[in-house]
């Protein structure tokens, strides 16, 4: 820990690169394509995205497998927070520092009409697609009945629609770069009041919501329930992406100033 926080500090980086992808079947996607190969690149080449994507996989694959092949959370409780908590955590790990990162590079980005609208549209459809990855790993818990089939997908749409909408809103709010490849002296930058609550929201409503609506209608109804809120969110997600959009450009030079000031 100290060697790496040494070279952090004194900038000392590791310039190897063993392959470069360059995603070509988004190409067809136009500029909306250009977009989400950029957050392929961000997630895949940085120090800290890297390892945040290391650590959602693992903690979806330990709770998945301590569920589907032994006792140790076969309460309908705690069934209920590992179902929500695997679709959740993907979202939040990287949405809670939305625009954060591209605050490295922001005076690019923001060089191009709406381009920003563009990226934000870009991160939503890459997000909501990669929301097919925590259900896929639950196939075993599905598989053995631990978890029902169709409360997986309920949830799985829910997040995609109406959880990301509130993740979506912190575009407008963050103004706080995070520095790509610091891992041990980024944690200033992280996190703000408004962040941390919408994040703890993102967790503690649908629980929330889940609970309420299990105890009155049940878990079929409840399932429904939630297929329909997460569809609304996704069918307009064009209308409230234009929104955060608007928002954003409404703050853009005091987010500018923020970002540049807080760039390592």
């Amino acid at each position: 820990m100290i060697g790496l926080v040494y070279d952090e500090i004194n900038k000392v980086e590791d310039t190897k690169v063993k392959h470069v992808s360059e995603y070509k079947f988004l190409d067809r996607y136009g500029e909306i394509g250009e977009y989400m190969r950029l957050e392929l690149k961000l997630l895949l080449r940085n120090k800290v995205c890297k390892t945040s994507l290391r650590m959602v996989f693992l903690i979806v694959i330990l709770f998945t497998c301590a569920i589907s092949f032994t006792e140790m959370y076969d309460g309908q409780g705690m069934k209920n927070f590992i179902m929500v908590y695997n679709f959740v955590i993907f979202g939040t790990m990287f949405l809670a520092n939305l625009m954060s990162y591209e605050g490295n590079y922001i005076d690019g980005l923001m060089s191009r009409k709406e381009s920003i609208y563009t990226l934000l549209r870009a991160k939503y459809t890459l997000y909501s697609i990669a929301i097919l990855i925590p259900l896929i790993l639950m196939i075993p818990a599905m598989a053995t009945g631990k978890l029902p089939v169709l409360n997986c997908i309920s949830w799985a749409v829910f997040v995609a629609g109406c959880v990301y909408f509130f993740l979506f809103q912190l575009a407008v709010y963050n103004a706080k770069t995070v520095d790509l490849n610091a891992k041990m002296t980024n944690r200033q930058n992280m996190g703000g009041g408004l962040q941390s609550l919408i994040t703890c929201a993102a967790f503690g409503i649908p629980l929330l919501m889940n609970f309420l609506l299990t105890t009155f209608f049940g878990d079929t109804v409840t399932a429904w329930v939630l297929i329909v809120i997460g569809a609304g969110f996704i069918l307009t997600s064009r209308f409230w992406l234009k929104n955060v959009y608007h928002h954003f450009m409404k703050r853009r030079y005091k987010n500018m100033e923020g970002f540049r000031d807080s760039r390592q």
